[in-house]
């Protein structure tokens, strides 16, 4: 098309491309709270989505870390990103450790921690950082809070969140009231909203949440609860996982030495909750050490952790484990379950180990579909439930589908209608 052709008919270009415009607008979703009837929601977020804080008086520290401090932010940490002395003091400080004879975790002695806030605020979920000049690259559910406050949603009464300490399972947080708090939390909510209420989770919030859920007697279900919103679930467990006791993980920050972050996160229990379940998974090559000519599955576990000194670890996966499958018949609510394919092969299945473990050049990795963190079978597993409803997107990862438009108007769309209480 010349020059003097286009701008003939530029005007009914302009003209096509407002009209699709005015389309966009019309089809594009906008919620209400009041007019929409929307349930009031309590968020609950993934295993490392809350933040905390530390006090501590410790004696055995290691040289050049402080003594005494008070309350201070310990997850996360921004010091430690310093890498060197500053991630040394902290690994000591958030480190937990196992009591065989009481099948419990604990803190580092000296050490107590909490829950940045009230129970129920939204500070503790929305960034990962206090200090606003510091927030880029630690904001977590702020975008998804942000669109719910714009369809008429309040802080103050109707838009709650769940924070936990993400280093403990759901049977540890059972024992620290956890889960009365979460009752309480969604009876106020419920009562002062005169509706009932939708739980929203994201990863591991998602087990915690079906945890709680399986804990309450139908009748109060039934009588509170508009329904169950679970994003990126690992219903089966998660291979990634293992990358904490074998490479150990650095959450994507270059300055978190991965051989020391191992001596720090597989310490936490939750991260043997999240370890893939033994039925589940069954025969499938989870590890494959060529040195030792062993291939171990999910039902190795107590081989694979003996071979890697960590024995603690699978004591550790023990109590936890009774848990999965996640029981279906317990949940006792309408489940919206969704998930995403990020339509590549980057989800770790299988870690392949030349000769030393030590070495991380002799590991490889072998990856399959999923959400870059979940493998698919165990996003899916919500497939299988009772009353649920399925949703899945694609090319999100399993971080960043909580920050898509698209997405948290799915969740608004599943929260119309809430059943007055």
């Amino acid at each position: 098309m010349d020059a003097e052709c286009f701008w003939r008919h530029s005007k009914y270009y302009v003209q096509l491309l407002i009209f699709f415009l005015a389309l966009s607008f019309e089809f594009a979703e906008s919620f209400d709270y009041k007019n929409n009837q929307m349930a009031p929601i309590i968020l609950v977020p993934g295993v490392a989505g809350t933040k905390i804080e530390a006090k501590y008086h410790t004696t055995g520290h290691p040289r050049g870390c402080d003594e005494d401090s008070d309350w201070e932010l310990i997850w996360i940490n921004l010091k430690a990103a310093a890498g060197g002395l500053p991630l040394r003091c902290w690994v000591y400080r958030y480190r937990l450790f196992y009591d065989r004879a009481a099948h419990r975790c604990r803190n580092q002695a000296g050490v107590e921690t909490r829950v940045v806030g009230r129970f129920g605020s939204l500070k503790p979920v929305d960034y990962l950082s206090k200090d606003p000049f510091s927030r880029i690259g630690t904001n977590y559910f702020n975008d998804m809070s942000d669109a719910l406050k714009d369809s008429g949603y309040s802080t103050d009464i109707n838009l709650k969140a769940a924070g936990y300490d993400g280093r403990y399972a759901p049977i540890q947080q059972k024992e620290f009231g956890y889960f009365d708090r979460f009752t309480e939390l969604v009876e106020k909510v419920a009562t002062d909203s005169k509706r009932k209420v939708s739980i929203v989770s994201h990863s591991m919030g998602g087990l915690v949440a079906a945890y709680f859920l399986g804990l309450k007697s139908q009748e109060w279900k039934d009588k509170y609860i508009h329904n169950f919103v679970a994003v990126s679930t690992p219903w089966l467990g998660s291979v990634f996982a293992l990358e904490s006791y074998i490479l150990g993980t650095n959450y994507g920050v270059p300055t978190f030495k991965k051989s020391l972050m191992k001596e720090l996160v597989r310490t936490f229990q939750s991260v043997a909750f999240l370890l893939p379940a033994e039925e589940a998974f069954g025969e499938t090559v989870l590890v494959d050490w060529t040195l030792k000519n062993k291939k171990y599955t999910a039902k190795d576990y107590k081989q694979l952790f003996t071979d890697l000194q960590y024995e603690d670890g699978y004591l550790i996966r023990e109590d936890v484990r009774s848990f999965f499958p996640v029981d279906i018949d317990k949940l006792g609510v309408k489940v919206v379950c969704i998930y995403s394919n990020l339509n590549k092969i980057e989800t770790l299945q299988r870690y392949e180990i030349a000769d030393d473990i030590l070495n991380p050049k002799s590991v490889k990795s072998h990856f399959v579909e999923g959400d870059g963190t979940v493998t698919l079978n165990s996003l899916q597993h919500c497939d299988k439930f009772k009353n649920v409803t399925v949703k899945v997107f694609q090319g999100y990862d399993h971080l960043k589908i909580i920050f898509k438009d698209d997405v948290i108007d799915f969740i608004q769309s599943v929260t119309v209608n809430a059943q007055s209480l």
